[in-house]
């Protein structure tokens, strides 16, 4: 049978399904034209008018009558693809949503926007600001009176210092300045207390303490007496000399440290010197240099006329670093 034409082969009638059975090119056109026939089926109806699609028809059967109709031709299978596709894309082109430029939307005018309402602002009031609280008053700090002093003796008021050489003061701190009674050696220092101090043959011998305390200081050597109780230089003088003896029988036997604390209680006048020298020889035999230095220098200037106050000059040069 002889090749039909390409436009038959498109009509896919019994005759041509038969033929292509035998024949392999129009076969592979055949198969062409029904894919080309199921993807046109898929697309939606198109909006063309009859007259328009016989128009199309026509010119692709012009075309088709127009091109080689050697039997054989390897160009047949191609030509008819060809033209099937052109034909796809010549009704997709008028479909409805087609890819075709749509004429542009005509612009609507607005109305401008309102414009927006400006409400004037009330100033601010403004309010006095609170006046500020009163200072409350300072607190008037008394400055403290001066003790009371009275007796009948010779005596001398310096400030805050009595100097007592002979008779007796009363001095009374009780709610004042602390105060003081002094002569030679000795010191009577008295605060937040009352007392009298008795002065004889140009020494303090005795302190009464009727309120409070008092701190008596005799050659550098402090007592504290209580309130109801008398401070008395005999009495101290008698310890004083107790004391000498126990250190000095101490130091004989080698006791040192025992003998170093008897010479330190020894602090009345009658003694003190020969309790302090000996003092710095128990502590420089403990083995203490320090404290013995210390002693010695204490000693010289405290007694620098004193006979044993080469001794301990000589002892200083020695101990010194």
């Amino acid at each position: 049978m002889k090749c039909p034409a390409p436009e038959l082969i498109a009509e896919g009638t019994d005759d041509v399904i038969a033929h292509a059975a035998t024949c392999s090119e129009c076969a592979s056109l055949l198969a062409s034209q029904q894919e080309t026939r199921s993807m046109l089926g898929a697309l939606p109806p198109p909006a063309l008018s009859r007259a328009h699609r016989e128009s199309l028809a026509a010119e692709v059967m012009a075309q088709a009558d127009a091109a080689p109709s050697k039997r054989r031709s390897r160009l047949l299978p191609v030509f008819a693809g060809a033209m099937a596709i052109a034909a796809v894309i010549a009704a997709i082109a008028y479909l409805p949503g087609g890819s075709a430029e749509k004429p542009a939307p005509i612009a609507v005018p607005t109305a401008p926007p309102p414009r927006p309402t400006v409400t004037p602002l009330s100033p601010p009031v403004v309010e006095d600001p609170p006046a500020p609280p009163e200072p409350a008053p300072a607190a008037v700090i008394e400055a403290p009176k001066p003790a009371k002093v009275a007796g009948a003796g010779t005596f001398a008021r310096v400030g805050d210092t009595v100097k007592l050489s002979q008779g007796e003061v009363t001095v009374d701190t009780v709610g004042t300045k602390a105060a003081s009674v002094t002569h030679g050696d000795t010191a009577v220092s008295v605060r937040s207390a009352r007392v009298k101090v008795i002065a004889k043959r140009g020494v303090i011998a005795q302190v009464h303490v009727f309120a409070g305390s008092a701190e008596v200081t005799v050659g550098g050597k402090k007592v504290t007496v209580e309130q109801g109780t008398i401070w008395d230089r005999n009495g101290a003088r008698e310890d004083s000399l107790a004391a000498f003896r126990t250190g000095w029988e101490l130091l004989r036997s080698g006791d040192n440290a025992g003998a170093l604390g008897a010479f330190d209680q020894a602090t009345d006048d009658v003694i003190a010197e020969d309790a302090a020298y000996w003092a710095a020889i128990a502590a420089e035999r403990m083995g203490n240099n320090a404290d013995a230095l210390s002693r010695f220098r204490a000693f010289v200037t405290r007694f620098p006329k004193s006979p044993r106050a080469e001794s301990a000059t000589s002892s200083i040069a020695r101990l010194s670093p």
